[in-house]
């Protein structure tokens, strides 16, 4: 469906058992690219990454993926900024990029095989988690490998327990760059939902 072609994947291996809430996370997150605002609040995760005791990481491929989905939409988005948007996101996060991970596609056992190179890089990258939008993806073949799905909302929401200053900044900081107000938490995530709404009627169209 044309919801499944927006998704924009993060990933955060995992840390040793022993550590305080070890967290290996890949974002898979429906409508990150059109949805600026979502894109922002992950991406900033991963620049304050080791607040949350996480190491986030990306694949070539995802970014691909991500791109093509903003060129289908937006005829006027070039091909240069689609690679300044991509190394921008590498930069920022940094020494996230997850590689030969493709011998495990074959075996990656998921309902939809356009998600066999996801579980692959997921399992590759000992991940914890696949946060997603798509509340369908195969929750199933995630559960032999100690993998969950778990929703952009739910995983900040996570992240605030954890560490509420670090989201606090988040929030501050998205709020400056956008000359506009997020008071909280909640406030962050009831505009990000409304975006990914408008973002989602759009991408049907």
């Amino acid at each position: 469906t044309a919801f499944l072609l927006c998704f924009f994947f993060l990933m955060i291996r995992r840390p040793p058992r022993s550590t305080l809430f070890p967290y290996t996370t890949l974002f898979r997150s429906a409508n990150a690219l059109f949805g600026a605002l979502q894109r922002s609040i992950l991406v900033r995760v991963g620049v304050y990454q080791t607040r949350f005791n996480l190491q986030v990481l990306l694949t070539a491929r995802i970014l691909d993926e991500m791109v093509d989905a903003v060129r289908r939409k937006y005829a006027d988005f070039t091909e240069a900024q689609g690679e300044s948007l991509k190394e921008a996101i590498v930069e920022a996060i940094g020494d996230c990029l997850v590689a030969a991970y493709e011998h495990l596609e074959p075996t990656a056992d998921v309902a939809d095989r356009d998600d066999r190179h996801v579980l692959a890089a997921a399992l590759h990258a000992n991940a914890d988690a696949i946060i997603t939008n798509d509340l369908g993806f195969d929750a199933a073949a995630l559960a032999p490998h100690d993998l969950v799905a778990q929703t952009p909302d739910d995983f900040l929401t996570d992240l605030f327990d954890l560490n509420p200053t670090a989201i606090r900044q988040i929030v501050t900081e998205e709020a400056d760059r956008r000359e506009e107000t997020f008071d909280s938490l909640t406030r962050l995530l009831e505009a990000r939902r409304t975006e990914e709404r408008r973002v989602g009627k759009e991408c049907r169209s």
